[in-house]
């Protein structure tokens, strides 16, 4: 799931990887976890209303 850190995208689901994350994938990498990001990438800290500071 891809909000980018605003609560109107919470619940959406990326189509594709990236392409950095379908070549790991190809070499077999299980990946794991998600990262929590301010609102629109417009800040230095991860506070924002669709996730808790991280």
């Amino acid at each position: 799931m891809t909000a980018a850190g605003d609560r109107v995208l919470q619940g959406n689901c990326a189509v594709s990887d990236a392409p950095a994350v379908a070549t790991l994938r190809d070499a077999g990498a299980v990946l794991i976890g998600k990262a929590n990001v301010p609102l629109a990438l417009a800040d230095l800290q991860s506070l924002n209303a669709a996730a808790s500071r991280v």
